[in-house]
């Protein structure tokens, strides 16, 4: 089957099937004479494995690790395991940013009433920044850098 329809049967795009190919996770059976990449049916549980594999948390890298040594016809199982307590890593890490942000937007809506607040994130700051503060600011600027465009196109048209 011709990478077209593995992409049109699994989802995968075209794109990320010829990526899984040079990164030496998918087999390609062949070429066509128009040198398409040809699969065969095999491919499209590969991509299921592929798929089931990322879900889990495994990168790309640590699935390619795992093929060649399938290849190679080493013991697998050493490997995903080490790539399965490296993803919990990640995502034990990732619930920890998650309740950190949780507990700072608590404290912000708990402590909204104080302006003074160092945790106080509504960017009212002077100068340089055009987010809250006064909103007037940003629009004499415009009109100032307006006018000096102005004044210095005018000394180039009359070479002053």
């Amino acid at each position: 089957m011709t990478i077209g329809e593995v992409a049109r049967r699994t989802g995968v795009s075209i794109k990320a099937l010829r990526f899984y190919d040079e990164l030496g996770i998918l087999a390609v059976e062949g070429r066509s004479d128009a040198n398409y990449r040809l699969f065969s049916d095999d491919v499209l549980e590969c991509l299921a494995h592929i798929r089931a594999l990322q879900a889990a948390g495994l990168t790309l890298r640590q699935v390619q690790a795992v093929a060649r040594a399938q290849r190679e016809r080493r013991d697998v199982r050493p490997l995903v395991r080490a790539a399965y307590a490296d993803a919990l890593a990640r995502v034990d890490g990732e619930i920890a940013d998650l309740r950190a942000k949780s507990e700072r937007l608590r404290r912000l809506l708990a402590n909204d009433d104080r302006s003074d607040d160092p945790e106080d994130l509504t960017l009212q700051c002077t100068g340089g920044c055009s987010v809250g503060g006064d909103s007037a600011a940003p629009a004499a600027r415009r009109r100032r850098n307006t006018n000096d465009n102005r004044s210095r196109d005018h000394r180039r048209a009359h070479r002053i």
